[in-house]
């Protein structure tokens, strides 16, 4: 259970830091049991995490100037270890495509083949069985349609060139239904409506494919697969 946050366009870092944190303990649920950031940087994507709080730790700080195009960050509520190697997200290469991915979800019994109830890294295992480079839409949404026994399965995948984030819960819609809020400067995508801004929510099934320049397209996973 954690929180997460993405920003694409000329969209303000400094707003995004400020966002983890306040949802790091709003609404009485802590998620200080690590923190990270990925952004773009050229043709590659960097990635920076802690186990420390995103409140504690002043690195944070560093990358509130940042411009980067495309950056996500998230904050973790832990169900195992909290150690930097559990920490999201979690950086990959796939046919010499660099990606980044974090997700908040909560799964009743485990994923078959994908390690332990609790393990943190069995969400991505799982995608990455599915995901074909240039296909990243259709890949994620059948690894979603994949999943069973889960109250919920929200995700966020990064390449250089392109952001998806994908919605499904079957349980607590008020934790799990995600938000994005789109204006001049580009698109945000959120675990939850932060102030100063104004978002919608995105349903149970959505798919956003969001690109470096601040624009969204939206789909239903469930068109994308049948």
């Amino acid at each position: 259970m954690c929180r997460m946050i993405l920003g694409a366009g000329s969209v303000s870092v400094d707003y995004l830091v400020d966002g983890l944190q306040h949802m790091a303990t709003h609404n009485g649920q802590k998620h200080e049991d690590g923190w990270g950031i990925a952004y773009r940087l050229g043709p590659f994507v960097h990635v920076t995490k802690s186990p420390d709080s995103c409140l504690a730790d002043l690195t944070i700080n560093a990358y509130r100037e940042l411009r980067p195009k495309i950056v996500m960050l998230h904050a973790r509520n832990a169900s195992k270890e909290v150690s930097a190697e559990n920490t999201h997200p979690f950086k990959f290469t796939l046919g010499g495509v660099p990606y980044a991915f974090c997700h908040n979800s909560w799964f009743s019994q485990p994923i078959p083949g994908e390690g332990d109830e609790y393990d943190p890294k069995r969400f991505l295992a799982h995608v990455q069985k599915f995901l074909s480079p240039g296909e990243e839409e259709v890949s994620v949404a059948r690894a979603l349609a994949a999943l069973d026994g889960f109250a919920g399965a929200n995700c966020m995948l990064m390449r250089p060139d392109k952001a998806v984030v994908a919605v499904r819960y079957n349980q607590k819609p008020e934790y799990y239904q995600m938000a994005i809020s789109e204006d001049s400067n580009g698109v945000m995508v959120s675990s939850e409506q932060l102030p100063g801004r104004s978002w919608k929510p995105l349903a149970d099934y959505s798919l956003a494919s969001i690109t470096p320049d601040g624009r969204a397209e939206y789909a239903d996973m469930r068109r994308l697969i049948s």
